[in-house]
């Protein structure tokens, strides 16, 4: 309804703009464009709000960032599992861990990406405390079928 006021009252001193031209004040010329500007942000907003009710495909940027943060910054409740520079040796066994139904994550991927040769920046495979049992065995026979072949 407020919307509808809007649209009226702005062609309403558009049409006076129009018979009166100059002779017609500045400031009922800057009321005209004010009214024209609040109508378009109001429209925008609607719109807005229908794109979110409508669409379940619209997703919520800081929540995404924040739950993706949380998911890929190691916690401090987890412990190390394996270390190594080679990255296909760290993403098999990652691989074997997740197929295994152990949840696993990568830290110093990034620092070792940029600096292979240096044996100082390991990547670490972390493994939740509870899970590391499992995960030692699983890592283990990695190991040993890696370093046969």
């Amino acid at each position: 309804m407020h919307l509808l006021w809007a649209l009226l009252i702005s062609w309403a001193l558009h049409i006076l703009l129009l018979l009166y031209g100059p002779d017609l004040p500045g400031w009922i010329a800057a009321l005209e464009y004010l009214g024209a500007w609040a109508l378009v942000v109001r429209l925008q907003d609607n719109r807005r709000q229908q794109l979110h009710r409508s669409s379940d495909k619209v997703v919520d940027l800081h929540q995404y960032r924040a739950d993706k943060e949380k998911k890929t910054k190691p916690q401090p409740n987890w412990v190390t599992l394996f270390r190594s520079n080679d990255f296909a040796e760290v993403g098999l066994l990652t691989s074997l861990l997740d197929s295994k139904g152990i949840e696993t994550q990568v830290a110093n991927r990034h620092s070792s990406a940029l600096l292979p040769n240096l044996g100082g920046l390991p990547m670490e495979i972390l493994v939740r405390p509870e899970a590391f049992a499992s995960a030692q065995k699983v890592a283990q026979d990695f190991t040993q079928n890696t370093s046969e072949s």
